[in-house]
């Protein structure tokens, strides 16, 4: 059974969710979602140490992350909303319309729902 995510609040979250750092956060009308490519961990004192993230805005709520299956390199994240755009850790940026992105280098796929 997959697992989800709903975020409808206007503030920030961060949380593991399945051994990975997601973070959200809703400014300026805009939601901007940052989820970890791997495991995350707290440090001794609960500061999250983040390494490899992928970035991306979706223009309103609610946000909806869906587990569809182990979050490697390959795997998609379900989303309900309009993605703008999303980068990766190394800052490359891209545009979405309604189809689903791929970026090569690591091979991770943001899909819509």
């Amino acid at each position: 059974m997959s697992q989800s995510y709903k975020y409808t609040g206007h503030s920030e979250a961060k949380f593991n969710f399945e051994g990975r750092l997601v973070s959200i956060n809703e400014k300026e009308g805009k939601t901007y979602i940052s989820i970890g490519t791997t495991k995350h961990y707290q440090d001794a004192n609960e500061e999250w140490q983040e390494r490899d993230m992928i970035h991306f805005t979706q223009t309103y709520s609610p946000v909806i992350i869906d587990k569809v299956k182990k979050w490697n390199p390959g795997d998609i994240i379900k989303l309900k909303g309009d993605v703008e755009s999303w980068q990766s850790g190394e800052g490359d940026t891209f545009e979405c319309g309604s189809n689903h992105i791929v970026k090569t280098a690591k091979r991770i796929a943001i899909k819509q729902v």
